[in-house]
């Protein structure tokens, strides 16, 4: 609280972006990487992890499937999400178009903990909401405050976007 973190980040994309931009061991650690440089609007240094990422796919054997069609497509969802108006990779409508179809399937990448798990779905209704898809949003949104009945946000996100919705 009050405490100014930008010189923080910096120094952790310094040493620690930079420094991995060609080690996948943990696809969990790329992305994390992505939404960093995609938060610093860095089109090139995205562009070259996501050619990183892919380079590593066609070498991981017995992988190569799912970095295909899980790691890729939501590491350049994190791009195209989270980056700011002005990169070229801003698109929040791809954003959802590409990590959709991965959401269930982290499992296949070493995506073993709930809380993982849980990162990726809640990215993906942020970027529901950022793409204005509002009603899908809301739809995840309820399928969770089943599994998470007393989460104060998810309650909070609900009430948001039930309030936006037009009365009939």
């Amino acid at each position: 609280r009050g405490v100014d973190v930008v010189e923080l980040w910096e120094d952790i994309y310094d040493r620690v972006a930079v420094s991995k931009m060609k080690e996948h061991l943990l696809p969990f650690l790329d992305m994390h990487n992505m939404y960093m440089l995609a938060k610093k609007g860095l089109d090139e240094r995205m562009q070259e992890l996501l050619d990183n990422i892919r380079e590593a796919g066609e070498k991981e054997v017995g992988r190569t499937t799912a970095f295909k069609e899980v790691v890729y497509p939501a590491t350049e969802a994190i791009a195209c999400g989270f980056s700011p108006v002005s990169s070229k990779f801003y698109n929040p409508s791809r954003a959802c178009d590409l990590i959709a179809p991965t959401v269930e399937r982290f499992n296949e990448v070493g995506f073993n903990s709930d809380g993982q798990r849980d990162v990726i779905r809640q990215s993906y209704i942020e970027l529901l909401l950022r793409d204005g898809r509002h009603d899908m949003a809301l739809q995840l949104l309820q399928e969770r405050q089943k599994q998470r009945p007393n989460t104060p946000f998810i309650k909070q996100q609900i009430s948001t976007l039930q309030s936006k919705k037009p009365k009939v």
